[in-house]
């Protein structure tokens, strides 16, 4: 089947008036009016540093048959004899949430919403990998799981889909409860809960309220799915709606209903044992790094609660893999390989990946560039020296620091015995690049890991990659 929405449909879901009407059925929507947007709806949405409706001409040109605006009629830019639909509301961002809201509650989709500090856009790849095994999934793309991103992956579902699995991020209070009012998954989860967006939220117990939120708005008979292993989310069982159903997984507590051990882990594959459910058994995941195993029991539970078997769930997980810059496999010109997890970075996913590096045996030199981790907010540079102590023990021979609290770090690794080289710089440099690219030897390891904004798949693209497409 393909995606189609009827005018009557995007009146009754934005509580809209239709100025101007051509089209009457549209087969998508956008907010950006560079892209084809043939017989698609476009958001006119109005952000801090920009107006859609200054490209509404845009749009139009790319073939959008309906625009949903909040101007008058008389205020736009409009192609003479354009076929086309106006459709005004009060407020387009909210018409977009509303909208998305409303094609959720027409779907018969089991809705699936999953947040956490660290592990979401993960734990979400692994999840509809897994379920679409079995049922027809739609899942958003990228990191799509903002105040819109979250509306416009709703807006993807098509009759056909069985199951939606949605990502809901946050960095300030109140974003999640909006997130699941407009989404009312039917399945939660929060992977864990970490020091991430402290800027925004103030402190770890910040982020905890903050994403608890996915249980305590969603509806009382949504399953809840929950992590016995991290405190946090631990303290949120307990708050849960009592008689709502839930599962929980664990490493450690052998009585969870997904329980799942690391045995083996090498850069190319995981290797995990344990229980799903009933149904004991190992397999051999080809991803990186030891966090993973949290993720991969999230995904086994978002399964089960979707009713996928166990026995199919053990087979799928020797297919997963991750998403662009999540613990991504790199092979570069000089015969070294890199690990680029380039889309997140807090506290915890840095000292994870730094101890999991730490941990391979490599027959040549351990490499790391790492980037500095944003939206910190006070804590920063005790943030920040703290990593470089951790660095500093790694058994790294080269450490490339970059961002503004390179000093922070310096001192965290001056504090250990780290005696190999170390390079800091404010902010990337090509030259610095360059000069790693020629040290580089087969059998190299290099890690490549920072905030997203930090760019720093710019140090993948100096570094001869064999296999990679910028994001």
């Amino acid at each position: 089947m393909s995606w189609k929405m009827t005018l009557k449909e995007l009146l009754e879901g934005t509580r809209g008036e239709a100025e101007k009407t051509g089209g009457t059925e549209f087969t998508g929507v956008s907010t950006d009016g560079r892209v084809d947007n043939s017989g698609k709806i476009f958001f006119a949405l109005k952000g801090e540093k920009y107006d859609a409706h200054d490209f509404i001409e845009q749009a139009v040109a790319s073939k959008a048959r309906a625009i949903v605006v909040h101007k008058p009629l008389g205020e736009l830019k409009l192609p003479q004899g354009a076929e086309l639909t106006v459709v005004r509301v009060g407020d387009t961002l909210a018409a977009l949430q509303a909208l998305g809201h409303f094609w959720r509650k027409k779907s018969s989709a089991k809705i699936v919403g999953i947040t956490g500090t660290n592990g979401k856009t993960t734990t979400k790849e692994f999840t509809a990998q897994i379920i679409a095994t079995k049922y027809p999934t739609w899942f958003s793309k990228g990191s799509f799981n903002n105040h819109f991103g979250v509306p416009i992956s709703l807006l993807g579902l098509e009759p056909q889909h069985r199951v939606g699995i949605f990502e809901m991020g946050m960095n300030h209070p109140g974003e999640l409860k909006q997130l699941v009012e407009i989404a009312d998954p039917d399945v939660t989860v929060v992977t864990m809960v970490g020091r991430g967006h402290l800027e925004g939220m103030g402190s770890i117990e910040g982020v905890a309220q903050e994403k608890e939120s996915v249980y305590r708005y969603a509806r009382p008979d949504a399953l809840r799915v929950f992590n016995l292993d991290n405190p946090h989310t631990l303290e949120m069982m307990s708050r849960a709606p009592k008689g709502s159903p839930r599962l929980t997984f664990s490493t450690f507590d052998a009585k969870a209903d997904i329980h799942l051990k690391e045995t083996m882990s090498t850069l190319d594959f995981l290797e995990i044992s344990g229980r799903i459910g009933a149904e004991p058994g190992k397999a051999r995941v080809p991803v990186f790094g030891r966090q993973n195993v949290n993720n991969i029991m999230a995904a086994a539970a978002l399964a089960v609660a979707c009713g996928v078997e166990a026995d199919l769930i053990w087979k799928s997980l020797a297919n997963l893999k991750t998403a662009w810059g999540r613990n991504q496999i790199v092979p570069l010109g000089s015969g070294a390989r890199m690990i680029f997890d380039g889309y997140n970075a807090n506290p915890e996913s840095m000292g994870a990946i730094v101890e999991n590096v730490s941990r391979l045996s490599v027959k040549g030199k351990k490499i790391f560039v790492l980037g500095e981790m944003l939206e910190m907010g006070e804590t920063a540079g005790a943030l920040h020296e703290e990593l470089g102590a951790k660095v500093g023990e790694s058994g790294a021979d080269f450490v490339w620091f970059v961002g503004p609290h390179k000093g922070d770090f310096e001192r965290g690794v001056r504090q250990t015995s780290f005696s190999k080289t170390l390079v800091l710089s404010d902010a990337y440099e090509e030259k610095l690049a360059l000069d790693l690219a020629r040290m580089l030897e087969p059998n190299d390891i290099v890690l490549v890991k920072g905030s997203r904004g930090m760019k720093l798949e710019r140090v993948v693209s100096a570094l001869d990659p064999q296999n990679f497409k910028t994001y």
